[in-house]
């Protein structure tokens, strides 16, 4: 699955696969140092906005 991302920094919207846009959101939201399983969750958690076209 993809999703179109908008890209403030460049004023752009970039289709982007579901899972490196999940990886992405992790890596701003939380430190590297967080536990493990504090990542994991984190990473099923994620509430995108996204349309289906």
């Amino acid at each position: 699955m993809t999703l179109k991302v908008y890209i403030k920094d460049r004023d752009e919207v970039e289709e982007m696969i579901l899972e490196e846009y999940l990886k992405g959101v992790v890596a701003a939201e939380m430190p590297a140092d967080f536990e493990l399983e504090a990542l994991r969750h984190r990473l099923l958690l994620p509430v995108p906005m996204y349309t289906e076209e």
